[in-house]
């Protein structure tokens, strides 16, 4: 078995990212390709330690809040645990069940594994992306962001495909002066590599 593979397994037996949503669907919606398996679970430091053994990571984890969380329109604050890592440059993103909504906990298996809730895309035109969803009947459930003027914003909206997918659909666009700029495997390896360190390093009793 590859990296990948045995990855895929130990999340539950997913699927590839490539095949999870149909290119009939995707030609519909004008859609990026997925760049994100969206994974709830709970225990991340066990969960986290399980796929860097595995190959995947090394992965950022935090517990942070959901600016400008709307759930069917309405206003909460919500705060969750989140982790995300690349496999064969493939974005992994765990998330806890989060507080003040049922989002996420709703799909977390009784039996401590990972489910697939979501998938994620990241592009450019998500109001554009809204209207046409919207006039397949299909809801944006959640939608949150923020916007610091013209330096950087964020706007994500989880779109109800499980009637048709099995899963939601999470559209993610990030700009700054104008133009998308996702957060890179890059970025996210190196801070990754650090917080392991860290987690490594008060695992042996040496908190420096």
């Amino acid at each position: 078995m590859t990296v990948k593979d045995e990855v895929l397994a130990a999340m539950g037996g997913v699927p590839d990212l490539t095949s999870l949503i149909p290119a009939s669907f995707r030609a519909r919606f004008h859609l990026a390709e997925p760049m994100q398996y969206g994974m709830v679970c709970r225990d991340f430091p066990e969960k986290i330690a399980r796929l860097e053994a595995l190959g995947a990571g090394p992965f950022v984890h935090g517990k942070v809040g959901q600016p400008g969380w709307r759930e069917h329109g309405v206003a909460r604050r919500v705060r969750n645990e989140v982790a995300l890592g690349y496999c064969t440059n493939q974005q992994i993103e765990l998330l806890g069940p989060g507080t003040n909504t049922e989002h996420y906990a709703e799909k977390i298996p009784a039996d401590g594994g990972f489910a697939l809730h979501h998938v994620g895309i990241a592009q450019l035109g998500l109001a554009a992306s809204r209207r046409a969803f919207a006039e397949a009947g299909i809801e944006a459930v959640v939608e949150l962001g923020l916007k610091m003027g013209p330096l950087y914003s964020m706007e994500v909206a989880y779109f109800d495909t499980r009637d048709e997918l099995g899963f939601y659909v999470e559209l993610l666009e990030f700009r700054s002066f104008g133009r998308h700029v996702p957060l890179g495997e890059g970025l996210i390896s190196v801070i990754g590599r650090l917080q392991r360190r860290l987690r490594r390093q008060r695992a042996a009793g040496n908190p420096r």
